[in-house]
Formats: C-alpha cells, sequence, structure tokens
C-alpha cells in the first residue's frame, strides 16, 4: 500500500533503488518506468549494467514483478 517515487538521468541507480526498497519493504514490487526506451538490452557496449540495460536487470531481481513501461518511443 506505498507508493515512493525515485527521480534522475542516471539509469544505473535503478537497480539499487528496486533492491533497497524490496529490502526495506518487502515484495512484490511494480517499478514504473517512465523513459523514451526500453532498457531491455542483455549486454550494451560490453557491460550488463549499462543504462541500455537497467530494466532487464530489475525484471531479474526476484520479488520485483514487473516493469511498467510508459513513453517508450516505437523503433
Amino acid at each position: 500500500g506505498k507508493l515512493v517515487v525515485g527521480l534522475g538521468g542516471e539509469h544505473s541507480i535503478s537497480l539499487g533503488v528496486g533492491r533497497g526498497l524490496l529490502a526495506g519493504c518487502g515484495g512484490p514490487l511494480t517499478v514504473v518506468q517512465i523513459d523514451a526506451h526500453s532498457d531491455l538490452r542483455d549486454s550494451y557496449q560490453g557491460s550488463p549494467f549499462s543504462h541500455a540495460c537497467v530494466a532487464r536487470r530489475l525484471l531479474e531481481v526476484e520479488g520485483i514483478e514487473q516493469v511498467l513501461q510508459l513513453g517508450i518511443r516505437p523503433v
């Protein structure tokens, strides 16, 4: 029954915020991502923790049920 908002431009902190919320509040957790890109790549430029991969990493965390994506541009 809680709504927590994290705002920022650096995508790499999103994974830490998701993990921290799970540790502090428990799960299940839904993440709402407002972005023009889906960030679902497995890796980008050799890194699985690139800005282009953060939604995929969030979905791999046990307790995060879904990532609801808003504003994604068609490719």
